[in-house]
């Protein structure tokens, strides 16, 4: 009786384990599911220009996953592409290229730069641009035309550096839909 008992025992133990690694792994398929649909929706939302959509659908992402760069980059996107709180893109954009490996984004950096300029932030933005430049492929057309755009972004943020020394380093930044004076 006793030998059937430390059976019954053992194979139930063994039974609770397998089945308990089977939910485990079906757990994580599901999950790993769950972020690809997730991840479907917020690009759909995204392209079809819904970016309070985006938005959420993205933070659910880098909740999730906090250091993944496309995530935090994309969720970035989201911000700076809708007209209402542009410069809530800077913090993904910002995890996005320092959790970035070698291969980096390369247009996170002139998104990055364009935030920063929104932001009156316009020497962080001139380092953004500068890291951009050397991606540029200046033999193309493409890369000509670039190039000369991000001349033009770097003498807006050369004007905006000297308004601000002109002004007494004050500057108005949106906070809520409120423009708020702010001296340096």
């Amino acid at each position: 009786m006793k030998y059937t008992y430390k059976l019954s025992k053992s194979l139930l133990t063994k039974t609770f384990c397998v089945l308990a690694g089977i939910l485990f792994v079906f757990n994580l398929n599901a999950q790993n599911l769950n972020k690809k649909k997730t991840l479907r929706q917020a690009r759909k939302a995204l392209y079809n220009e819904k970016y309070v959509d985006a938005q959420n659908l993205f933070q659910q992402l880098v909740n999730v996953e906090p250091t993944n760069d496309i995530y935090n980059f994309e969720a970035g996107l989201s911000y700076f592409l809708s007209t209402y709180q542009q410069t809530k893109s800077i913090p993904y954009f910002e995890a996005a290229l320092s959790n970035s490996k070698q291969d980096t984004i390369v247009e996170l950096l002139y998104y990055l730069g364009k935030a920063y300029q929104l932001n009156s932030e316009f020497e962080k933005s001139n380092k953004a641009f500068k890291k951009f430049e050397n991606f540029i492929d200046y033999g193309s057309k493409f890369g000509r035309i670039l190039q000369s755009d991000i001349n033009q972004e770097l003498v807006c943020n050369t004007t905006g550096i000297n308004y601000q020394q002109e002004k007494g380093n004050k500057f108005f930044f949106e906070k809520d839909n409120i423009y708020i004076e702010k001296k340096i």
